[in-house]
C-alpha cells in the first residue's frame, strides 16, 4: 500500500508539474503579443491618430501632420518588433555579449572598433530641425509601448532581459550605420587582400583582384610579406562573403500597359525571422507615402509618394580605405612623414553575459577610426577611413522623396545624403523615369582604395568626399526603362574616378533583356521578371568549355550544352550547381589552406571562375599545389565535370527529369534564437526548397555545408508601384510583418514569399476601408 501511495503521490506531482510547465508556456507564449485594436494613449500627440490594419496586419497610419506619423511608427515598431530594435541598437553600440554571452564578443569588438555609437553622437549634431523633431517623436513612440508593457516583453526579448532601456533618438541613427556596415563593408576587402599580398605576392593577388594594374606602396608590399601568419584553419565562408545583391529598374508611361511608369525593387539582403522590413502607409497633409520601413527610422526608406516612387540597391562602390600604420614606441601616435600625430585612444569595457569583462583599446586618428594589431592574422595597425565617418543627416532626404513632385525634385532632394551609396531609380506620376546614386564617394589622390595604403604618405590621404553632382545619372532614357542589379553604373566615356567591386553584370543583363523585349508592362509581369531563374552566368560559363572532352566529362558537358540555365527543378541545374562547387573547391581551396587563409568567399569565386574560363584569369591557380603533378586548366575542367556528373547521378539517379537544383538549394527561415536549446526549435521555419542562385534575378544562395547549399541570402520584400494607379501595387515580405514569434503575422506571408506570389498593397481610402481587419485609436 506505501508503494501504491508513493506512485499515485508521484503521478500527481509530475502531473502538478507538467501542467505549471504548460501554464508557463502559454503564458510567455503569449507574452507581449501585439496590440491592433483599441483605444491607447500616445503622450505628446499633438492630435489623435487612427491606424487600421488591413489583413496582413500592414498599418494605413492617419494623422494631423508628419511629426505624430513619427510618434506612432515608433509606437507601431516597437508593438511589432520590439527585439528587432533592441538587437540592432545593441549591435551598433557593441553590447550584444551583456544578454547573449561570449557569442556576441566579436561583433561586440568590430562595432566598438568602428565606433559607431560615438558617429551616430556626431550625427544628431548636424540634424535638420525637422529630422531632430521626428526622431524626438519616433523615441516618445518607442516609449510609450515600453512603459505600458513593464513586464510584459515579447516572448523572445522575455529570454534574454527582464527590461528594455528608453529609446533614445541616437538609437535611431545607430540603425542607419549599421546599413552602412552592412552595405559598405568596411576594412573587409583591404584587410582580405593584404593577407592575399603575404600570401601570395602582388601578382598573383592583382588577378584574384581583377581590376588590372592597381597602384602598390612598396612600403605596404614588404610589410605584407614580411610575415607569414595563418588565419585560424577552417573559418565560414558565410563569414568571409560579404558582397550583397539586389535588383530594381523602372518603366516610363510609353511601356507599360497601363500608359503608367512603373517601379520594382527587390534588395537582396540577409534572410531571417522577422523580416528586415516592415511595411506601412503613413498619410497627413505634409507627408503622404506607402512603403518599407526600417524600425528603428522615422520614415518610409522605399517606396512611393504622392507623385514619385522610387527603389535602391547596392551600388558597391568603394568608400573606405585601410591605410597601414606606423605606431611609435609608445603606441600613442602614429607617424605622417617626419613628424608624429596623436591616436585619440579611448578604452571601452564590455561586459559579457556568463563571463569576464573585456576592455577594448579604441580610438581615432586623423585618417579615421584605429584598429589596433591582429598577429593572428598578421594585420598591423590601421586606420580606417569611411565615408560613413562624415555626419550628415540620414533623415531629411527619404522625407524630401516622399515630398518630390516629379523626378526632376529627387536630385536636389537626396544631395546631402552620403552613405551608403545607393543606385536609385525612380518615377512619377507624368510617366518619367530616372536613375542616379544616392549618396557621395570619396576623392582620392592617389590608389583606388581596392589596396592597403600608407597612413605615412600624405600623397594617399583622401581630399574628401565628392559632390553630388559627380554621380551618373539619367533622366527620360530613349529606351523607355533604367535598370540596376549591383552592376557597374558608370555610362560610356565616365570621367569620373568612381572604386567599386561591381557585381557580375549578368542579372542586369537579363533584366534589361526581359524588360526590353516588351512595351505592356503591368505590376503583375514585373513580378514575373522579379521572379526569373535563368542564369546568363551559368551559360556564359558553359558556353566558354572546350568541346574535346572525353568519357563522363563529355556526357556531362553536353548536358549543360542543351540545358536553358534555369536554376530550377529538372534538366541540368543540379549538374552545374554541383560542377561550380567542384571547379571552385578544385582551382583555389588547395593555395587557400596551403597558405593558411580561410575560404575565398562564394561570389568572388564565381567571378574569379568566369574569368578563368574565359581566360581572364592566370591558369596557374589550376594546379593542386598539394601535389608533384602540375595539373592544367583542362585537368580541373574535366575532372570537375565528370566529378559532377557522379554526384548529381548518386544523389538523384540517372533520369535527368529528376534532377534537382532546389532539393540542393535549402532555405531555413530562422529567428536568432533558433540556436537556444529545446525552445530554439519553435522559432524555425522551413525548411524550403527554393529555385535561383546569386546570379539569378530571383536570387536564393548560401554557402554550401554537405550535400546542400544552406542559403541564408536572398529578396529581403519584393515590392512594385504603379504610378497611375496605388491599389495595382504588390509587395511581399520573406515572412510576416510581426516580430512576435507567437503572433498569427510572424510568418502568414512566407509561403506566399517561396511559392512566388506577390499581394496587393492598399494605397486609395477605399481599398483601405474595404480591407480593415481591425482599428487602433492613439489618443495624446
Amino acid at each position: 500500500m506505501r508503494w501504491k501511495q508513493i506512485a499515485v503521490w508521484a503521478v500527481i506531482l509530475l502531473a502538478f508539474a507538467l501542467g505549471a510547465i504548460a501554464f508557463w508556456i502559454g503564458a510567455w507564449r503569449r507574452s507581449g503579443l501585439p496590440t491592433r485594436t483599441g483605444e491607447l494613449a500616445l503622450p505628446g500627440l499633438g492630435a489623435p491618430v487612427k491606424v487600421r490594419f488591413d489583413e496582413w496586419a500592414v498599418p494605413h497610419v492617419e494623422a494631423a501632420n508628419l511629426n505624430d506619423l513619427a510618434a506612432a511608427l515608433g509606437w507601431l515598431h516597437a508593438n511589432d518588433r520590439l527585439f528587432q530594435l533592441e538587437m540592432g541598437r545593441r549591435r551598433a553600440s557593441g553590447r550584444l555579449a551583456e544578454v547573449v554571452g561570449v557569442a556576441g564578443l566579436a561583433e561586440d569588438v568590430r562595432m566598438r572598433e568602428l565606433g559607431l555609437r560615438r558617429t551616430a553622437d556626431r550625427y544628431l549634431a548636424v540634424l535638420e530641425p525637422e529630422s531632430k523633431a521626428l526622431l524626438d517623436a519616433y523615441a516618445r513612440g518607442v516609449n510609450a509601448w515600453i512603459d505600458a508593457h513593464r513586464g510584459d516583453l515579447p516572448s523572445d526579448l522575455d529570454l534574454l532581459m527582464d527590461q528594455v532601456e528608453p529609446w533614445k533618438p541616437i538609437d535611431s541613427l545607430c540603425f542607419a550605420l549599421l546599413m552602412s556596415v552592412d552595405l559598405c563593408y568596411p576594412r573587409f576587402y583591404e584587410e582580405q587582400r593584404f593577407e592575399w599580398l603575404r600570401a601570395f605576392g602582388p601578382e598573383r593577388t592583382l588577378d584574384l583582384v581583377g581590376k588590372g594594374e592597381l597602384q602598390l606602396d612598396d612600403d605596404v608590399l614588404a610589410l605584407a610579406t614580411k610575415s607569414k601568419v595563418a588565419l585560424p584553419a577552417g573559418e565560414d565562408e558565410a563569414v568571409v562573403d560579404k558582397k550583397g545583391g539586389s535588383n530594381n529598374w523602372a518603366i516610363d508611361a510609353d511601356h507599360t500597359g497601363t500608359h503608367a511608369a512603373l517601379v520594382a525593387n527587390d534588395p537582396h539582403l540577409g534572410l531571417a525571422l522577422p523580416a528586415l522590413w516592415y511595411e506601412v502607409g503613413m498619410r497627413a497633409a505634409d507627408y503622404d507615402a506607402y512603403g518599407m520601413t526600417l524600425p528603428g527610422l522615422p520614415v518610409v526608406v522605399i517606396g512611393r509618394g504622392a507623385n514619385v516612387a522610387w527603389g535602391f540597391t547596392n551600388t558597391e562602390l568603394d568608400t573606405n580605405d585601410v591605410f597601414v600604420e606606423e605606431v611609435s614606441p609608445q603606441g600613442k601616435s602614429v607617424r605622417r612623414g617626419s613628424d608624429w600625430v596623436p591616436v585619440d585612444a579611448v578604452s571601452e569595457t564590455i561586459r559579457v553575459d556568463g563571463g569576464d569583462d573585456v576592455t577594448v583599446e579604441t580610438g581615432t586618428t586623423d585618417l579615421g577610426a584605429f584598429l589596433p594589431p591582429l598577429p593572428e592574422r598578421g594585420l598591423p595597425a590601421r586606420s580606417l577611413a569611411w565615408t560613413a565617418f562624415t555626419p550628415f543627416d540620414t533623415v531629411a532626404p527619404f522625407v524630401a522623396l516622399a515630398r518630390a513632385k516629379s523626378i526632376d525634385d529627387v536630385p536636389s532632394a537626396i544631395e546631402s545624403f552620403v552613405s551608403p551609396v545607393q543606385s536609385l531609380v525612380a518615377a512619377d506620376t507624368n510617366g518619367d523615369v530616372l536613375f542616379t546614386l544616392l549618396g557621395r564617394a570619396p576623392e582620392r589622390n592617389l590608389g583606388d582604395g581596392s589596396l592597403p595604403a600608407p597612413g605615412w604618405d600624405a600623397r594617399w590621404k583622401w581630399r574628401g568626399l565628392r559632390p553630388a553632382s559627380d554621380n551618373p545619372r539619367l533622366r527620360r532614357p530613349s529606351d523607355g526603362f533604367v535598370a540596376t542589379a549591383n552592376n557597374d553604373v558608370r555610362p560610356a566615356n565616365f570621367a569620373v574616378p568612381l572604386s567599386a567591386d561591381f557585381a557580375n553584370p549578368s542579372r542586369v543583363e537579363r533584366i534589361r533583356e526581359l524588360v526590353g523585349a516588351a512595351q505592356d508592362w503591368t505590376a503583375e509581369k514585373a513580378a514575373d521578371v522579379q521572379l526569373d531563374d535563368t542564369s546568363r552566368y551559368a551559360l556564359s560559363v558553359v558556353a566558354a568549355l572546350p568541346d574535346d572532352f572525353e568519357g563522363d566529362a563529355r556526357d556531362a558537358l553536353a548536358m549543360l550544352r542543351a540545358w536553358d540555365g534555369r536554376m530550377r527543378d529538372g534538366g541540368a541545374a543540379a549538374l552545374f550547381g554541383l560542377f561550380e562547387r567542384e571547379l571552385g573547391r578544385t582551382v583555389f581551396d588547395d593555395e587557400f589552406h596551403a597558405e593558411g587563409l580561410g575560404p575565398m568567399g562564394l561570389l568572388r569565386k564565381a567571378d574569379s571562375l568566369q574569368r578563368l574560363v574565359t581566360n581572364k584569369l592566370s591558369p596557374k591557380w589550376c594546379d593542386d599545389v598539394t601535389t608533384a603533378e602540375v595539373e592544367t586548366l583542362h585537368d580541373v575542367l574535366a575532372r570537375s565535370l565528370a566529378s559532377a556528373l557522379a554526384a548529381t547521378r548518386a544523389r538523384f539517379g540517372a533520369d535527368m527529369n529528376a534532377w534537382n537544383w532546389t532539393a540542393l538549394n535549402q532555405w531555413t527561415p530562422a529567428h536568432p534564437l533558433a540556436a537556444v536549446p529545446v525552445l530554439g526549435r519553435l522559432f524555425v521555419r522551413g525548411p524550403f526548397s527554393v529555385p535561383g542562385s546569386a546570379q539569378t534575378i530571383r536570387v536564393f544562395t548560401g554557402w554550401w555545408r554537405g550535400d546542400h547549399v544552406d542559403v541564408g541570402h536572398g529578396a529581403s520584400m519584393r515590392w512594385i508601384a504603379d504610378l497611375g494607379d496605388g491599389d495595382r501595387a504588390l509587395a511581399i515580405l520573406p515572412g510576416g510583418q510581426s516580430g512576435h514569434p507567437f503572433d498569427a503575422h510572424f510568418d502568414d506571408q512566407l509561403a506566399n514569399y517561396v511559392a512566388g506570389k506577390l499581394r496587393p498593397v492598399y494605397w486609395s481610402e477605399s481599398a483601405i476601408t474595404a480591407h480593415v481587419a481591425s482599428t487602433l485609436a492613439l489618443h495624446p
